[in-house]
């Protein structure tokens, strides 16, 4: 797995990124890789193909608890070769977190 190596001064990440099989730049997945924790974080882009203003309208409702039975959803189809990729991911995460808790 090419994980990208990311060090903050806090602590160590690994970055894997996946792209959906449609090519869409807003279709990316990122994944970090705590290498302190353990944990598993995905990141990914919130659709925003509606106006300005009706997202908006949109976050007021939420806040109010408005609730739409359709939801707010977009889709992200996996690349055939992504898929052993992110099972090798999610290997990688469950032996970190397996690790860190033996070392404790």
């Amino acid at each position: 797995m090419a994980f990208i190596k990311y060090t903050t001064g806090v602590t160590n990440y690994n970055i894997e990124y996946m792209e959906c099989r449609c090519m869409s730049p807003e279709h990316l997945l990122k994944f970090h890789l705590d290498l302190e924790d353990g944990d598993l974080c995905l990141d990914f882009h919130l659709a925003d193909w509606t106006p300005w203003y009706k997202r908006i309208w949109t976050a007021v409702k939420y806040v109010f608890g408005y609730k739409s039975k359709y939801g707010d959803f977009d889709e992200f189809i996996f690349k055939d070769e992504d898929v052993d990729r992110l099972l090798e991911l999610l290997v990688h995460q469950k032996k970190t977190k397996e690790e860190i808790l033996k070392s404790e």
